[in-house]
């Protein structure tokens, strides 16, 4: 080979390492946000549907897929990232806490992994527990 190939390869491996870590870093915010993502698409749902209708959107009566088109881009974002819950879940709970691993130092690779793993976790339980409390009965109007 010769010295301009030798180059040309380098680039490129320094190009896909840098996209690869970009692609790492993506999968991390999706992972860690996705809790967040979820109860946070169905509360926009909600908000949108009041401005829509002017009113507090009422459980029984303000079916979402009935309002109108613009509360149809929400609710369906929504269904999205309802449908994703379980690899969401997965990605989250088995993927992030390994990438987390990976990125620490060689000696100290199990206390972040489990860190992140037990953070991840909590943040599930939250995001499912103030859906499951429905405060405003926004999940109870999302899903009648």
């Amino acid at each position: 080979m010769s010295g301009s190939n030798l180059i040309l390869s380098a680039q490129r491996s320094a190009r896909a390492s840098k996209s690869l870590y970009g692609l790492r870093r993506l999968l991390l915010l999706f992972g860690v946000g996705y809790p967040a993502l979820l109860v946070g698409s169905v509360y926009t749902t909600w908000l949108v549907a009041w401005a829509w209708l002017g009113h507090m959107p009422r459980p029984g009566l303000d079916d979402p897929k009935y309002i109108g088109l613009l509360v149809d881009i929400p609710y369906w974002v929504t269904g999205l990232f309802l449908m994703g819950m379980p690899g969401g879940f997965l990605l989250s709970v088995v993927a992030v806490p390994v990438l987390v691993a990976r990125q620490a130092a060689p000696g100290a690779r199990l206390t972040p992994g489990f860190f992140a793993f037990s953070a991840l976790f909590f943040l599930w339980v939250m995001a499912l527990w103030f859906l499951r409390a429905d405060p405003w009965e926004v999940s109870l109007w999302f899903f009648d």
